[in-house]
């Protein structure tokens, strides 16, 4: 986390000065940009676009929960709360209905 802050400040603070703030060594961050992403990572990468997919052909009205049923459905291995990772990841959520509300003082206004 602290290494993607660097990379992300570049243009605003120099690396040295970043990893002296954050107290993580220079080597230690360009270690991190050269290490291969990790497959966990790669297999959440694939998943954010199988839960984007599903979300968007369930007119964006389904949840992890849902979502999750519908990969085991077509075979695939995910359990909830890392469906709810990548969905929240990805900023996505349920639209839910909206509940009707009366006041009472319009229940007695009809008539």
């Amino acid at each position: 986390m602290k290494y993607a802050f660097i990379q992300s400040h570049l243009t605003e603070y120099s690396v040295e000065s970043s990893c002296v703030v954050l107290e993580v060594s220079r080597s230690g961050y360009y270690d991190w940009l050269e290490r291969p992403t990790s497959a966990a990572a790669k297999r959440m990468e694939e998943l954010k676009v199988k839960i984007k997919q599903v979300h968007e052909e369930n007119r964006c009205v389904y949840g992890s929960r849902r979502v999750c049923a519908a990969f085991n459905a077509e075979g695939e291995t995910a359990c909830v709360n890392t469906v709810a990772r990548g969905m929240k990841e990805l900023e996505i959520r349920a639209k839910t209905k909206r509940k009707v509300w009366t006041s009472p003082r319009m229940v007695g206004a009809a008539g």
